[in-house]
């Protein structure tokens, strides 16, 4: 019986990972607002790119392969160096 209710469970959790991986999601509106710096919607990093500017903490907008901060000259000379990421979530 306890054989039984694992197989259950990992069926149902399979089921779930091929639902989440390969059914499509619907679209985002055409309006959404996106994690950039340059977007003031709400999800943008409009407001903290100021915010920081306004503390006088330098700030880098990234345009690049991530392993091109590795170049010299790519970050400022001080140390504390803070990198904000987002990915996409599922």
């Amino acid at each position: 019986m306890r054989d039984r209710i694992a197989s259950l469970l990992f069926a149902c959790a399979a089921l779930l990972l091929f639902w989440t991986l390969f059914v499509p999601k619907p679209a985002a509106p055409a309006g959404a607002s996106r994690p950039q710096s340059h977007d003031r919607g709400a999800a943008g990093y409009a407001g903290l790119w100021r915010w920081l500017r306004a503390s006088r903490i330098p700030v880098l907008q990234l345009r690049e392969r991530y392993d091109s901060l590795s170049k010299p000259g790519v970050l400022p000379s001080a140390g504390g160096n803070v990198l904000l990421l987002t990915g996409p979530t599922i």
